[in-house]
């Protein structure tokens, strides 16, 4: 367990490191994660395992199984950084459906919270990237992103003191060079196709020149392959062979208008929830935000007698 746990370590601070660049930083940061969760991806928050009835390992697999479908709405913390907010734990279990990984595991957990970062800090993410100190990170962590109810400076204190840990750690030791990529080989060219003829008939008011100019040949070359003595004695209704030239392209068909699709109620009844109804019409649960989406609801919350827009995907 020792080894998986520092292998883990390792992990999180190697890819925090490549987002950041900045071992302050990326130690502040994952001091804060350690008292949230202690580094566990899959770490259900404790008082809700007794309220649900379910353990770390079981409500992982009852969420990626889509056998559990409270996630977002049960208030419990879950992850790296214990999210347990309904809108945060939605898009956390979107980005892993979409990443087509388990709700627990850790990488994609590590890249939906940069993407959180940012969405929260904006372009102030940046004191993670250029924080001078392990304290200076952990507080804006703490204060600004975990905000947990115990703000005040000795907790502030205690959280950089676990950053410490992880700078004093990995921050010394060299990490060794990336192998060097080889090149890719250059890509020989298409080889071009071989052009073909066409034959062109003759309409009223034609000249050769102007047939030349058309199919960017020159008159003097359409002369001579056609045996045409007098280019200025040429007939409506003539076959001219054009070398080298492609056929003149069809007009294309008219796009037909797509049809609308026609619209689709959906009248709520008792037990009814927007992941079971989502589930009925798209396949998925996690696609609820689609219907949420279409019928302006900010939050999910549904009641029977409710009649929803279920739109296409």
């Amino acid at each position: 367990m020792e080894n998986d746990t520092a292998a883990t370590e390792k992990k999180i601070w190697n890819y925090l490191m490549r987002e950041l660049g900045n071992a302050y930083g990326v130690a502040g940061l994952m001091g804060n994660l350690y008292a949230e969760s202690g580094l566990r991806s899959d770490n259900l928050e404790n008082s809700a395992e007794r309220r649900l009835g379910y353990n770390d390992a079981s409500y992982t697999e009852a969420v990626d199984a889509e056998t559990y479908d409270n996630f977002i709405n049960d208030h419990a913390g879950y992850g790296l950084a214990q999210w347990t907010y309904w809108s945060r734990k939605r898009d956390l279990l979107i980005h892993a459906k979409k990443c087509g990984k388990s709700i627990g595991d850790c990488e994609m957990q590590l890249g939906y919270l940069m993407k959180e970062l940012r969405a929260y800090f904006g372009k102030d993410v940046a004191i993670l990237s250029e924080a001078g100190s392990v304290k200076e990170a952990s507080d804006a962590i703490l204060l600004n992103f975990e905000r947990p109810a115990d703000q005040s400076e000795a907790n502030c204190a205690r959280r950089a003191e676990l950053g410490r840990v992880y700078y004093n750690k990995y921050a010394t030791v060299a990490e060794p060079d990336e192998p060097e990529q080889p090149e890719e080989p250059e890509q020989p060219e298409e080889p071009q196709p071989t052009p073909i003829g066409t034959i062109y008939t003759v309409q009223v008011g034609d000249t050769l020149s102007g047939i030349g100019a058309r199919y960017g040949v020159d008159w003097c070359e359409l002369a001579k392959l056609n045996n045409i003595e007098n280019p200025n004695l040429i007939r409506v209704g003539q076959k001219i062979e054009i070398p080298g030239a492609a056929p003149e392209p069809e007009e294309p068909d008219e796009p037909e208008e797509p049809e609308e699709p026609e619209e689709v109620k959906y009248t709520v009844v008792k037990g009814d929830s927007l992941w079971g109804i989502a589930k009925k019409f798209y396949g998925k649960g996690w696609k609820f935000p689609i219907i949420m989406q279409a019928n302006g609801m900010k939050v999910p919350a549904i009641y029977p007698g409710d009649v929803l827009t279920i739109p296409e995907e």
